[in-house]
Order: C-alpha cells, then sequence, then structure tokens
C-alpha cells in the first residue's frame, strides 16, 4: 500500500467515526426530549445516519478486511460536542439552527476530504458522493429554513 492510500483508508476510517458520533448524538438528543420542536429532525437525522454508516461501515470491511472502529481517542468528534452543549446548556432555536449547521458542515468537510483522493475505488468514491449530494442537500433546506423562520416580519405602516 501506498502512502496516500492509507491517507485515504485514515480518513475514511474518521469519517465514518464522525458519522457513527453523529447518529450517537440524534439518538441522544430523540431520546432525551429537551427540544420538542427539534425531535423530528433528530430523528430523521439518526437514522439517515444510521444508513449512511452501515453502508461505508460494509463498504469499509470489503476494503480493509475489518470492521471500522467506532470510536478512536485521538478524533475530535465533531458531534460529541453538539450533544453535550444541547443537553447542558438552554439554547434558542436559533442558536440550535446555527450549531447544527456548523457541525453538519464540518461532517460534509470530513467527506470531502476523502473525496480528494485520486487513488480511492470506485464503489467507494460512489458511495461517498452520494452521501455528500444528500448531506449537501439537507444543509441546503436547513440554511433555507434557518433565514425563513428567523426573519422578523417587517411591522406594517397602519
Amino acid at each position: 500500500m501506498t502512502r496516500t492510500e492509507n491517507a485515504w483508508n485514515a480518513q475514511l476510517q474518521d469519517l465514518i467515526t464522525q458519522i457513527w458520533a453523529s447518529e450517537r448524538a440524534y439518538g441522544t438528543l430523540v431520546q432525551s426530549d429537551r427540544y420538542p420542536r427539534f425531535r423530528p429532525f433528530f430523528n430523521k437525522r439518526y437514522f439517515k445516519q444510521q444508513h449512511s454508516r452501515l453502508i461505508l461501515d460494509e463498504e469499509f470491511e470489503v476494503i480493509e478486511g475489518r470492521k471500522a472502529k467506532e470510536s478512536s481517542p485521538n478524533n475530535n468528534l465533531i458531534f460529541s460536542s453538539v450533544e453535550n452543549r444541547l443537553l447542558e446548556d438552554k439554547m434558542t432555536d436559533r442558536e440550535i439552527d446555527a450549531l447544527i449547521i456548523r457541525s453538519e458542515e464540518e461532517l460534509l468537510l470530513k467527506y470531502q476530504q476523502v473525496l480528494a483522493h485520486p487513488e480511492l475505488p470506485n464503489v467507494t468514491d460512489a458511495l461517498l458522493q452520494s452521501q455528500a449530494e444528500e448531506g449537501n442537500n439537507m444543509l441546503q433546506g436547513l440554511r433555507t429554513d434557518y433565514q425563513i423562520n428567523h426573519k422578523r416580519p417587517v411591522p406594517e405602516n397602519v
């Protein structure tokens, strides 16, 4: 194996670990019911992340001959801090939206880092591209909702 192959394998492992952390965080947030307005979104993301992880986990096992690690002490898990903040801090809807958008953007960057490797197997590339596109579409929707839901109404002159 070449050095660049090791790099994308390590980044793929990191991505799967990040998705696993996202799945756990959204699952915990659904169960906590601390922010009932967000529960449908948390639930949808939980199942989507679980599905994405299972697909990438299977692909990783095909490539590496072993399962991806669920966690790693060297990883800075994006969604662990999101989960902690949402469970411990009292946040407004606007703050929650901004935190989720920022965290999902960071996760998409992890996809892009893996996809940047030209040595990536075609099947892996296609799976990652598809998941990244779905994530990007979801993010665009969140950004649109964020702008629509948080515009202040303009007072009418009567």
